[in-house]
């Protein structure tokens, strides 16, 4: 995860130096994928569940923080709140220097918010298939009649001239 982390910073700076925004978040991304494969290979669901791996777990849980607050730091430039956020339920307020961010950074005793709200919520998939299906009724074009042309009344604003005066003009 260190390894990865690291990488992921450097490609972060190169491609932020080069105006490439894209590029800067597949770095993001890269490490948060890593994150995601570390959080499987530690399960700490697992170690939570036996006293004699509360060591072991609190340094899962700490490299855990400390990607979390990486991400939140490289994000920032990008989704503002959405990296304080990260940063406050991390129990830090502060924003870092991106020049000599690192995994091993972590700031000591610092207290993580014990539950938070969560920052993406998941989302009830019915109540938001209703939701757009009545935003797509407003938007309905109105059902229209067939078209008649003899109901259509011309308004002519002049009165009709003859050829021979228009050639005048």
């Amino acid at each position: 995860l260190a390894e990865v982390a690291e990488q992921s910073i450097a490609d972060y700076h190169t491609h932020m130096e080069a105006v490439d925004y894209p590029r800067a978040l597949e770095a993001v991304w890269t490490l948060i994928s890593r994150t995601n494969k570390y959080i499987d290979e530690t399960a700490p669901w697992v170690l939570a569940k036996d006293e004699a791996l509360r060591d072991q777990l609190a340094s899962v849980m700490s490299h855990l923080a400390a990607s979390l607050r990486v991400v939140a730091h490289l994000i920032e430039p990008f989704m503002m709140e959405t990296s304080r956020a990260v940063l406050t339920q991390l129990g830090l307020a502060e924003v870092a220097s991106l020049e000599n961010l690192s995994l091993a950074d972590f700031p000591a005793g610092v207290t993580v918010v014990a539950k938070g709200t969560p920052i993406f919520p998941r989302l009830d998939m019915e109540e938001e298939i209703a939701y757009i299906k009545e935003q797509m009724e407003g938007n309905k074009p109105a059902v229209e009649k067939e078209w008649n042309p003899d109901e259509v009344e011309l308004k002519l604003n002049k009165e009709e001239i003859k050829f021979e005066d228009f050639d005048k003009v």
